[in-house]
This record gives C-alpha cells, structure tokens and sequence, in this order.
C-alpha cells in the first residue's frame, strides 16, 4: 500500500520501536522524510510527470511564471509539439549554445529545447501562425517534490531510510545509521544509473522535411 506521510511517520517510528514520539518528534521524523523525498527525486529522478508549454509567439525561453511546473523541473527528458489538429513532431534536445547555429532559424513550429536553470528554451523562435492554432511543446519532465504521496510506492521506502539514517545519528546510534545511508544512497545511485544523461540527439539521426 502507498504511503502518506503519517504512514511513512509509522513506519519510521517501527524500526526505531519508538511507537509514540518521545525521543524524536513527529515533526523531526517527517521533516527527515520531506528531505529524503527532495534528495530522491532531485538526485534520481523518480518523480515524472507529463506538462506542456502554451506557446508564444518570438520567445525564446519559458520560466515558472510562464507555466509553473518550471520551477520545480529537474530534467527534460523527452519532448514533442502537439500542433492541436492531431499533428505530432519531435523535438530534439540541444545545449542552449547551439542556438543560432541548427538549420532552423526562421520563425515557426519547435524543432529543438533545452532546459537550463529553471528556464525552457525552445527553437526556433515560435510564429504567430503556430499560436493562433493553438500549438503546445509537450515535455516528459523529472520534477523534485517533498510529498511522499508524489513518489511511487517502489520509491517510497528510500526516503523512509534516509529518514530512519537521521533519526539514528540523532541517537548516537552512528553504526546502525550507516546501514540505513548505504541502503539509501545503493537505491539512489541505482536510479541515477538507470537515468544517466543520454547523449544529445544529433540532427544527423532524423529526417529534414
């Protein structure tokens, strides 16, 4: 069963057989499980949604007062443009120094993105042809969140470690946290590995039109 964050609480509390708070708080735990789920989710990435970007006509890049799933974007995985008449085209990731210098250079529909400090470039520059039907760049994105309920449940037991390794370092209990920060960081790197950097589409893989 998934958990909230006072099941998490819980469990927590199980491994340190301590089932009401006395030595830690239940604000400590809790404030240890927020933590671990932004260390996961920042880190390893296991949170991952699908948002989209209304776009706008000669703008080179969106922010989180343009959409605000921005602000808590880690990493753009995967992207396309949604024309709104059942058209679909993939768009490749690029380094933001690259602009200016890929083949597409007129105004039109989104050939490339790039996602670098909580900013969404797209390019080219999109016309006014494209917003008036209504076109959208979709994206596959790795947000951070300190909500277990955001985590899926085979994530889940990460954060609860991370926050069972603090509780016992609180107690002195240095030998037995250790324990619990290996299993924790050993999940962690495991998702980093399965989510390492790929390298950038070249423009050379696809199709020109």
């Amino acid at each position: 069963m998934a958990h909230t964050l006072t099941t998490a609480t819980t469990a927590v509390r199980d491994v340190l057989n301590e089932e009401t708070a006395a030595f830690w708080s239940d604000t400590q735990i809790q404030n240890w499980i927020k933590e671990g789920c932004v260390d996961l989710t920042s880190r390893g990435m296991v949170y991952i949604t699908q948002e989209e970007i209304t776009l706008a006509a000669t703008t080179l890049y969106y922010v989180s007062t343009d959409e605000a799933w921005i602000a808590d974007a880690v990493k753009l995985f995967h992207g396309y443009y949604d024309d709104a008449s059942n058209g679909y085209n993939g768009i490749v990731k690029i380094e933001p120094s690259q602009i200016g210098h890929m083949p597409q250079a007129d105004a039109g529909v989104p050939e490339y993105f790039a996602l670098v400090d909580k900013r969404v470039y797209i390019w080219p520059l999109t016309s006014a042809a494209v917003v008036a039907a209504g076109g959208k760049a979709k994206f596959e994105v790795a947000k951070v969140t300190d909500d277990i309920t955001n985590i899926e449940f085979e994530f889940q037991h990460l954060p609860i470690e991370y926050a069972i390794a603090h509780a016992l370092t609180r107690d002195k209990q240095f030998q037995e946290a250790g324990v619990y920060f290996s299993m924790y960081r050993t999940g962690l790197e495991f998702e980093r590995q399965q989510k390492v950097d790929r390298e950038k589409d070249a423009y050379s893989n696809f199709k020109t039109r």
